[in-house]
């Protein structure tokens, strides 16, 4: 499943992005401002695992698993969150999402 472009810009802004001048993001490292890469992208994975997941809570967890070559899944084990996709990066965001919003 897709998220929605406010879905993806919260999670993103969370991580420590700030949106500047419509689609551009200024990156927490002070790297400039630029586009996010496609949530589909490897460049989305990279970016999800250096600001996203050290976000979440010590200790953490993450398992990837894939089944029948369609599904992709996250096991949070300290969160015991999972969730699911048929990308990787997705199934991450997902994840991380849904424990942004606990």
């Amino acid at each position: 499943m897709n998220p929605t472009k406010e879905q993806e810009q919260e999670l993103w802004i969370w991580c420590g992005f700030e949106l500047w001048q419509g689609s551009l993001y200024w990156y927490p490292d002070d790297t400039g401002a630029r586009r996010l890469p496609n949530l589909y992208s490897i460049e989305a994975m990279g970016n999800l695992f250096k600001y996203a997941v050290p976000k979440l809570e010590d200790g953490i967890d993450i398992r990837f698993s894939k089944f029948d070559d369609t599904e992709w899944f996250v096991r949070l084990e300290n969160q015991v969150m999972t969730t699911e996709d048929e990308d990787p990066a997705l199934a991450l965001f997902w994840a991380c999402y849904e424990v942004m919003k606990k």
